[in-house]
């Protein structure tokens, strides 16, 4: 049996180097991977920190940046 190692959104956004909204509407849209979603429109994002760590090391905070500044 695996422990998940839990991260909130704002730890996420400082590992991340993002703004905590932009975290969220990244979660939102399925582009950046959560493994639960508390109830209510507001509910929380809850991260795993393995997965949030490789999101990190495979490039996933730069990639879209790097895609926007392409096209522009």
């Amino acid at each position: 049996m695996s422990v998940i190692d839990v991260m909130t959104l704002p730890e996420v956004a400082a590992l991340l180097g993002m703004d905590r909204r932009t975290v969220q509407r990244r979660a939102a849209a399925g582009e950046l991977p959560y493994f639960h979603k508390l109830a209510g429109g507001n509910g929380r994002y809850l991260f795993d920190r393995a997965v949030v760590e490789m999101f990190a090391r495979h490039g996933g905070a730069r990639d879209k940046r790097r895609r926007l500044e392409a096209s522009a």
